[in-house]
């Protein structure tokens, strides 16, 4: 099984932390366009758990800015992209 297929399967299961730990030690060369979705995608995962709760807000904003920082670089390739747009401007809030 490799990276991206285990990333997947994390993420099905709501176990977006491990997608999170295991993705953030990548160097940044390494992330593929669909690494970097992923990683995008479970950062907002983790946000959304936070971003309504004022005593997690601060790590639930740091998840969004994340997010923002992995899915910009990918709109020239994305763009039209439903997943993509919806991730994007999910990282907005």
């Amino acid at each position: 099984m490799d990276l991206m297929e285990q990333c997947r399967i994390w993420h099905n299961n709501k176990e977006d932390d491990k997608v999170v730990e295991t993705l953030k030690k990548v160097p940044g060369k390494d992330l593929t366009q669909d690494l970097s979705f992923i990683y995008a995608r479970s950062c907002n995962s983790l946000a959304a758990n936070d971003l309504f709760d004022e005593r997690t807000y601060a790590k639930a904003r740091s998840e969004l800015h994340r997010a923002l920082d992995l899915l910009l670089p990918l709109k020239g390739a994305l763009s039209k992209d439903f997943e993509y747009n919806y991730e994007t401007g999910f990282s907005y809030l």
